[in-house]
């Protein structure tokens, strides 16, 4: 399964969607597809393809696995370096545990159920999603108990609405928005088998890929593994649920109130955070850019991060290093945010080692219009706009959101189409940082 490097066509690929689509498959076909798989060079795609007819011999009841097994065997485990090099063995243990093979288990140092690995959500998914499968059908607590965190984890940062709240952790605002729903909907089911979580059960509905003919989209390793979903429920069937016990997430920052509640993480994190009222996200991300906009790499946060948060009465603080046209970069922006009811307040500061570039403060914003100096821009619209203003209407599904500005600024405004690009979001909004000024905006929800 090729779930971390690049999309390709293989002969194994084509032949698997043949039969998820009810098609006939012969012994002969089967063999021809592990010839090549065993000519290939990269440990990771091998496994990946070996993976993929592991589990279509588990679900078909494919009997003569035996060459399956042998190329198998004469893969070896790799060093885990990166969250890539974990899913790969993990995948490799799964195969194994399909095909009733001996499994050999590694002493990790570090789980990686922990934010800090959050960088690609689908990844860290697919990993509890083939982590839990491994446990499950070999009865390995210690598989088990991996895919529990990872799925704690995530749950953590799904919104009730059934999206993944985390964009703030994602680069250049891409996602694949149908394979993460599908692979979360696994890890979520996997673990609502296993844990009586109300939480859980309250989801799942809003995640189901086989609602609204997303199932047919997915490609075949998703495609598959929801097939091998069914296999272990099936199992657990009988088996009592244990009692949940959610934990507070190391690393996981979050400020609530009845109304507006911001998210960030203290390890890594590109945009400062995000903002949600009640539960519906308003603001994917936001976080500085260094003009001029329109390159990706120049939004955000830069690594080291200062690795601190502190909440408190007053609300979230943080110091974080801006992305630069510098290797190290030249800029420290502090930000402040309050959430109260239906206000929300954030203000910020750049602090620069040397002079400045022109930077902004960028929001990327949901909602179906804005409305500035008695002119409406549309989603999707062409025509970009840049006034002076200090008040902003943002029609968020027939309410009305109020940006406002304690003195006017020039502020640019630029319509996006609200698909998987830019975290679907519909605007982004961009506020230029004057020198050391404070920049203070509140967001007031009618």
């Amino acid at each position: 399964m090729t779930f971390f490097c690049e999309e390709s066509t293989s002969s194994v690929k084509a032949l698997l969607t043949l039969f998820i689509d009810g098609k006939e498959i012969s012994k002969e076909d089967i063999y021809l597809s592990l010839d090549d798989v065993c000519c290939m060079e990269d440990t990771s795609m091998k496994i990946d393809e070996l993976c993929l007819l592991s589990v279509y011999c588990f679900i078909s009841g494919f009997e003569d696995t035996s060459k399956v097994k042998e190329a198998l065997d004469q893969v070896h485990l790799l060093k885990q370096e990166s969250l890539t090099d974990e899913i790969t063995y993990q995948k490799l243990c799964l195969s194994k545990a399909l095909l009733n093979m001996p499994i050999e288990e590694r002493n990790k140092k570090e789980t990686f159920a922990h934010i800090k690995y959050l960088t690609r959500l689908d990844d860290i998914a697919l990993l509890g999603v083939v982590t839990f499968l491994t446990g499950i059908f070999r009865q390995k607590e210690s598989f088990i108990i991996e895919g529990v965190k990872i799925s704690e984890l995530l749950i953590s940062l799904i919104n009730d609405s059934g999206e993944m709240d985390a964009f703030f952790l994602l680069d250049k605002g891409v996602y694949k928005k149908d394979s993460l729903r599908a692979s979360i909907f696994i890890l979520m089911s996997l673990y609502g088998s296993l844990v009586d979580s109300q939480r859980c059960n309250d989801l799942l509905p809003k995640l189901d890929p086989y609602e609204g003919g997303l199932f047919q989209t997915l490609d075949i390793e998703q495609r598959l593994l929801c097939r091998l979903l069914e296999k272990a429920l099936s199992c657990r069937n009988n088996e009592a649920k244990i009692k949940e016990t959610p934990q507070e997430v190391e690393g996981l920052l979050n400020l609530q109130s009845d109304g507006f509640s911001f998210k960030s993480s203290l390890y890594h994190k590109v945009g400062i955070g995000s903002l949600s009222h009640l539960d519906k996200l308003v603001i994917p991300s936001f976080g500085p850019h260094v003009l001029p906009l329109g390159k990706s790499d120049l939004y955000g946060l830069k690594q080291p991060l200062a690795l601190n948060g502190d909440v408190t009465d007053e609300g979230l603080s943080m110091w974080s290093r801006v992305a630069s046209t510098e290797e190290y970069g030249l800029h420290w922006i502090h930000s402040l945010i309050k959430c109260q009811d239906n206000i929300c307040k954030i203000e910020s500061f750049v602090w620069s080692a040397k002079a400045e570039e022109g930077l902004s403060l960028v929001f990327f914003l949901r909602g179906k219009s804005i409305k500035v100096l008695d002119k409406v821009y549309n989603s999707g619209g062409l025509e970009r706009a840049y006034v002076e203003t200090s008040k902003i209407d943002l029609d968020v599904d027939g309410r009305n959101m109020q940006i406002l500005l304690k003195a006017p600024l020039q502020v640019e405004i630029i319509p996006l189409a609200g698909q998987e690009f830019f975290w679907n979001s519909d605007f982004i909004v961009s506020f230029p940082f004057f020198k050391s000024n404070v920049l203070s905006i509140d967001f007031v929800m009618d």
